[in-house]
């Protein structure tokens, strides 16, 4: 790799950073940091021109192809765990499989639920610091 080319790398590695950390620091997108992303995207294909013929070597190699199959696999396989846990994240459905249906309501409690108009409140009293683990568990 030519020194033009390592230099173009070091120099849009440091605006993506310097664009990151202004991100992290404001908390906040600002148009200099799409400046800078863009800058650093133009220094990225700088590099790449200015050692086309290395890249083009690299990517035209046996094993590059082989393994660029294995990403494309490692990738779809990410993809499709990515877009499961979405869908259960999003349609959140719980069974309750105890044999004696510990964790279920009866259906006359859930008429009573369904027949109210507003917002259930409920308070609970605890009693000194052994009321400590009842409130966790209550909690839980």
């Amino acid at each position: 790799m030519s020194k033009k080319a390592k230099i173009s790398l070091l120099c849009a590695f440091l605006a993506l950073i310097v664009a990151v950390v202004m991100q992290f620091m404001t908390g906040a997108w600002l148009p200099i940091n799409t400046v800078l992303m863009a800058v650093a995207a133009g220094l990225v294909a700088l590099a790449v021109v200015l050692d086309w013929r290395l890249y083009w070597e690299f990517l035209t190699m046996r094993t590059t192809k082989h393994g660029m199959n294995m990403g494309a696999l490692i990738l779809m396989v990410v993809l499709l765990l990515v877009c499961v846990n979405y869908l259960a994240n999003n349609h959140n459905k719980t069974w309750d499989l105890t044999a004696e249906k510990l964790n279920s309501l009866s259906d006359q409690s859930k008429k009573v639920l369904d027949g109210l108009k507003e917002d259930l409140q409920i308070k609970v009293f605890y009693k000194g610091p052994s009321g400590q683990e009842g409130k966790q568990k209550v909690q839980q």
